[in-house]
């Protein structure tokens, strides 16, 4: 949701469990795990952007949470986000998921060590989505 100041930046918040719901994570400054996401904005539109994030480190929830803190929550998160999802609805449709998607990942084989990487397109109802977005704009 929104439009990003920079168009890159890190997001270098510690991340833990929220103190009084234990299925939710949230940025801790006592008690964290450290987390780094970096961000690449990659289109705008309609108050909405499109980013690629990179994360440097691997935490529950690390993007959905980071993004959230920092006022731009993942669109369709309805635990980090619930109110700005429900207006999102109202104006837009029903996102029956996250708009969040793995394009690229690489690991270390666990048996061999040999690298490993796998790349997705973006869904077509998250390039819908989009399109639709650019195009009412």
């Amino acid at each position: 949701h929104g439009r990003l100041r920079a168009d890159s930046g890190t997001i270098n918040l510690s991340i833990g469990r929220h103190p009084s719901s234990r299925t939710r994570m949230s940025v801790r400054h006592d008690g964290g795990r450290t987390a780094h996401s970096d961000y690449q904005v990659v289109g705008c539109s309609r108050g909405f952007s499109l980013l690629e994030v990179r994360i440097r480190t691997g935490r529950t929830h690390q993007i959905r949470v980071h993004l959230s803190a920092i006022g731009h929550p993942v669109v369709g998160d309805t635990t980090y986000a619930k109110k700005r999802h429900e207006v999102f609805v109202r104006q837009h449709g029903t996102l029956d998921r996250y708009f969040l998607h793995a394009s690229d990942l690489e690991f270390p084989h666990p048996v061999t060590e040999n690298p490993m990487a796998f790349h997705s397109e973006l869904p077509e109802e998250l390039e819908r989505l989009w399109d639709k977005l650019q195009s009412d704009a």
